[in-house]
């Protein structure tokens, strides 16, 4: 499933924004670029993330399976090396999205579990587990 888009208007888009995504824009933006069913989380006194979709409240964090070289999931940003919809002629989504490109000022990167601390405390409350404590342990039970 994905969130409904429309058509953008004159001057809703960012003077940076790819070339390669649909000049569409989520129905639930305001005329700012704001998300409304956040805004509308927080009027209520709920997380900043509550209501809003999971694609969106995790965006632009990926996890990666188990597999030979991880013997846990790894759970970290989208970048231009690891973005799931590149392909061939196409480069990709969320690594061209504003809050999914890399850092650009030389800073250290930090871990996904770092940068988006609140979002993963607030869905382990949801789902009665402490998924940053799991991010954080040093092993697995």
């Amino acid at each position: 499933m994905k969130t409904a888009t429309r058509e953008a208007e004159e001057g809703e888009l960012a003077e940076d924004y790819p070339a390669h995504f649909p000049k569409t824009r989520c129905v639930f933006l305001d005329r700012q670029g704001r998300c409304g069913i956040q805004r509308l989380s927080m009027e209520q006194g709920r997380g900043d993330w509550f209501d809003k979709p999971l694609t969106c409240w995790i965006h632009p964090i990926v996890i990666l399976p188990v597999n030979r070289e991880r013997l846990r999931p790894l759970v970290t940003l989208v970048s231009p090396e690891n973005d799931p919809q590149k392909k061939e002629g196409y480069p990709g989504f969320a690594s061209c999205t504003h809050c999914g490109r890399p850092d650009q000022d030389g800073k250290k990167a930090r871990q996904a579990r770092e940068v988006l601390a609140a979002e993963l405390e607030m869905m382990g409350k949801i789902s009665g587990r402490d998924i940053l404590g799991e991010l954080n342990a040093e092993e697995l039970d």
